[in-house]
């Protein structure tokens, strides 16, 4: 969920944030939001987590991101 990908980006687990990064990707997403967790896909790999977590931020308050 886009929940615990937040918390792994906040608690800065690469881990943890490539797990949830793949459970979103095998649930599938709207496509809407796919290109956006591409880009949080690309910061995490970069250790970017900051950008990341702000970037999954905005994502959860977009009523669309939410199933």
């Amino acid at each position: 969920s886009l929940e615990k990908l937040a918390a792994a980006l906040g608690n800065f687990d690469l881990t943890a944030s490539g797990e949830a990064l793949a459970e979103l990707a095998a649930i599938g997403t709207p496509p809407e939001i796919a290109g956006e967790l591409e880009r949080v896909r690309r910061l995490v790999d970069g250790y970017e987590y900051d950008e990341a977590a702000g970037v999954v931020a905005r994502l959860l308050s977009r009523p669309e991101a939410r199933p």
